[in-house]
């Protein structure tokens, strides 16, 4: 196996389907090991703070697009972007075989830190992965997958909020260590329009997700850590609580 995959949306799941089919790819998917299961982060004190402002938008999306891609590449091994991504656009020029891949993401959606990819391996298989841009502006892994995910992957959008070990919360920075602004109940409605990369990723064979805050702006202005969040169009917590293995009673 190349590469490793974690945990994406229901996008991955078609999109792998369909590199399998024009690949010429292997009977049976690549094993997949599991996604890692949420870090415990300690609780701070609830005091208000005022939020840190979400990430400026870039004034040149297509210099932006150009480093996005230029990371995702670098992060899976020089990868070839394709667009649009075949498999005679592949192996064409790639006698090494690697793997391909092709931003999905618009402009408007880069300028607000989070790019969406997908990826076909001539050797068979494909996946869904997101790249995130970190607060001094350089794009990184932040996490990706075979399949169904809980995980929102364009900007502007909705979340609802999912607790893990402990309530989810909403702070006044991408920090665990940032004031509290706000603690959340299960199911509470989120708008985000902007993310940040704290730590990255690594899309290897033993890789890791990397850890992304989203900044929201309804039900009040902060950072909410994405492990306690789903997609809104999932409309419950049951997909997040399967993956990281939170039991609700």
């Amino acid at each position: 196996m190349r590469l490793s995959r974690h945990s994406l949306r229901i996008a991955a799941v078609a999109f792998a389907a369909a590199v399998l089919v024009s690949c010429g790819g292997k009977s049976g998917d690549p094993e997949v090991p599991p996604l890692p299961t949420a870090t415990p982060r300690g609780s701070t004190a609830t005091a208000a703070a005022s939020p840190t402002p979400s990430p400026s938008p870039t004034p040149d999306p297509a210099v932006e697009r150009q480093h996005v891609i230029d990371a995702a590449s670098a992060a899976l091994d020089g990868a070839l972007h394709i667009s649009p991504l075949t498999l005679p656009a592949c192996l064409d020029g790639n006698p090494e075989r690697k793997p391909c891949i092709e931003l999905k993401s618009e402009p408007d959606q880069l300028v607000r830190g989070l790019a969406r990819f997908n990826m076909g391996d001539p050797d068979g298989g494909g996946a869904t992965f997101l790249m995130g841009r970190m607060a001094g502006g350089d794009w990184a892994f932040w996490q990706g997958s075979q399949q169904q995910s809980y995980v929102l992957d364009a900007l502007p959008g909705d979340l609802i909020a999912c607790g893990t070990d402990e309530p989810a919360t909403i702070r006044s920075s991408p920090a665990p260590e940032a004031a509290v602004i706000r603690s959340l109940d299960d199911l509470t409605e989120l708008t985000a329009d902007g993310f940040t990369l704290t730590r990255a990723g690594n899309y290897a064979v033993q890789g890791e997700r990397g850890e992304g805050w989203y900044h929201v702006t309804d039900p009040v202005e902060g950072w909410i850590d994405a492990i306690f969040t789903t997609d809104a169009v999932l409309g419950d917590c049951l997909l997040h609580d399967a993956i990281e293995g939170v039991d609700r009673g």
